[in-house]
């Protein structure tokens, strides 16, 4: 395999990296909760918070939380591929 050895100007660099960077929308924890449950479960919860490693979910559906609870270890699989900065969920 063969190296490309074209060097870019800096400033090119620095352009092409801000382009990148601004067309990325951040994640907020709301959008990994959706993207981890889904639209249905997502619009059931009250409210979803982020402290010292952990995801707060708040619902008043009994069914929901039964539900967050039995999947509970494969959400939280998918929602760490998404943010490994996340530890565990509570649910309440």
């Amino acid at each position: 395999m063969k190296r490309n050895l074209k060097s870019k100007k800096i400033n090119t660099l620095i352009t092409e990296f801000l382009k990148i960077s601004k067309s990325r929308k951040p994640m907020t924890f709301r959008d990994l909760w959706r993207k981890a449950v889904g639209a249905k479960i997502n619009a059931a919860t009250i409210s979803v918070k982020f402290k010292d490693g952990t995801l707060l979910i708040n619902t008043v559906d009994n069914k929901v939380k039964s539900n967050i609870s039995s999947t509970k270890s494969e959400i939280l699989e998918k929602i760490q591929r998404l943010n490994s900065n996340i530890k565990q969920i509570i649910i309440s």
